[in-house]
């Protein structure tokens, strides 16, 4: 089964899938690539740290 777009996470683009528009695309050249994983890992250490903040917040 294949996700629509508006499913498809960046993780998809990020490991390489390989989706017809990624495909339609061509290779991601590789310093592209190390942006985008840290791009997405900082996203990621901003939402774990959101979400340590309003567990504070509630009092966990």
């Amino acid at each position: 089964m294949t996700k629509r777009s508006s499913e498809r996470t960046s993780t998809d683009w990020l490991s390489g899938a390989s989706t017809p528009e990624n495909l339609e695309r061509g290779p991601v050249p590789p310093r592209m690539l190390a942006l985008a994983r840290k791009l997405q890992a900082a996203i990621d250490e901003r939402n774990r740290q959101m979400e340590a903040d309003a567990d504070v917040k509630k009092g966990k």
